[in-house]
């Protein structure tokens, strides 16, 4: 058991050892003068060599699959553009629908009411008519009238009549 725990102690630091910085922060503090790897992370065992560390290799933290926070935060920020936009979108169509059901409401009223006035067309009308006869010769009457439908209590027609007789007249 103590052999284990000694090999475990001392392969650990060789297996991979990161940097000590908080590698999704600003990508481990790289700076310009790492050697032309500006971006990189210095992957190491560990081995220190004086005051910085000496053996490990330079590596792009895409191939880690670590996010930059610039492409994180724009990423964040068009999500939230998108987001901000559909729901823009939504709110717009939820007013046109709005509008829509207002309108077809109206044609279903218009339709109700002109239903019920065709209903009440549709009946028997009963019709009292009066008749002034201005004018009569031998081959034309001249009168005026007036008809009044009981039912929906109003004047139906009022107007002028001419009659032209044609032929002759029959006796009885």
């Amino acid at each position: 058991m103590k052999y284990i725990i000694f090999i475990l102690c001392m392969c650990l630091p060789i297996i991979a050892y990161c940097n000590p910085v908080d590698i999704r922060n600003n990508l481990g503090n790289v700076k310009d003068s790492n050697n032309g790897y500006k971006g990189y992370i210095l992957i190491h065992s560990g081995k220190i060599v004086g005051n910085y560390n000496d053996v490990g290799v330079w590596t792009d933290p895409n191939d880690l699959g670590f996010v930059s926070n610039s492409s994180l935060e724009t990423e964040i920020n068009n999500r939230i553009n998108a987001d901000t936009e559909l729901s823009g979108n939504i709110n717009e169509v939820k007013k046109q629908n709005a509008k829509q059901d207002e309108e077809i409401n109206n044609i279903k009223l218009i339709n109700s009411e002109q239903g019920k006035k065709i209903k009440e067309l549709s009946k028997t009308k009963y019709n009292l008519e009066l008749i002034v006869r201005l004018l009569e010769t031998r081959k034309t009457i001249l009168e005026i009238y007036n008809t009044y439908d009981a039912r929906h209590n109003n004047n139906v027609a009022v107007g002028l009549r001419f009659t032209y007789k044609i032929g002759k007249k029959l006796s009885g």
